[in-house]
């Protein structure tokens, strides 16, 4: 991720416009702009269908156990293939916007039941059937408690930092799995670390790095 800071936008004399081809601006110094009358401008929803597909995808990962089954066979091993399937199971959403919203009609179209949590509720997608909406804070536990999938779809800002701890992850069932698709500091990864390792979650889906762009290594 490209950082705009200040120095940034007082080197570009003649800079007017900050354009972030995605939907986190993070990476901008918004105040700096704001003083130095510098428009910002994100594309939201532009990659809502694109990261909706990809969480089912790894839904499917998950619950297929694709990494343990493909390791097996390049070492030659033939096991009893994964039956678990996603029909039936609960996804749990926390954010619905663009693309928790694409999640939310894909995963339905699945047979899966979808919980989903927003601080706004989108009217429109709430009377639906099939989706059950939950609009108050204290109902992330509700959530995190009864799905067997949680995926991640809030931005990143000081209230949603570590929104994912230690304790959220003992909440959620043991055979419950839990996907980042947002941005890696939601979660907090010493926690999941620990839930990963000790057993408290059955696993783990992240495409999201804490440090963007990373280290190289």
């Amino acid at each position: 991720m490209t950082k705009i800071t200040r120095e940034v936008m007082l080197t570009a004399s003649k800079l007017k416009l900050i354009q972030q081809f995605g939907v986190g601006l993070e990476g901008v110094d918004i105040e700096a702009a704001r003083e130095l009358e510098i428009y910002v401008a994100n594309v939201p929803g532009a990659n809502a269908i694109s990261v909706a597909e990809h969480v089912i995808f790894l839904m499917l990962a998950l619950a297929r156990k694709f990494n343990e089954a493909s390791k097996r066979l390049r070492e030659g091993k033939i096991g009893e293939p994964a039956r678990n399937e996603i029909f039936g199971k609960t996804l749990g959403i926390i954010g619905l916007g663009r693309s928790g919203t694409e999640l939310a009609k894909k995963a339905k179209a699945l047979g899966v039941r979808v919980l989903a949590i927003k601080k706004n509720p989108n009217l429109e997608l709430v009377r639906e059937p099939g989706l059950e909406f939950l609009g108050e804070p204290g109902d992330l536990d509700f959530v995190l408690k009864n799905s067997d999938f949680v995926s991640i779809h809030v931005p990143l800002t000081n209230e949603t930092r570590n929104l994912i701890g230690e304790r959220e992850p003992k909440l959620m069932k043991k055979t419950a799995y839990l996907i980042n698709v947002a941005r890696g500091s939601i979660v907090n990864r010493k926690a999941l670390y620990r839930a990963l390792k000790e057993g408290w979650i059955a696993g783990a889906a992240l495409d999201v790095f804490w440090e963007e762009p990373p280290k190289p290594q």
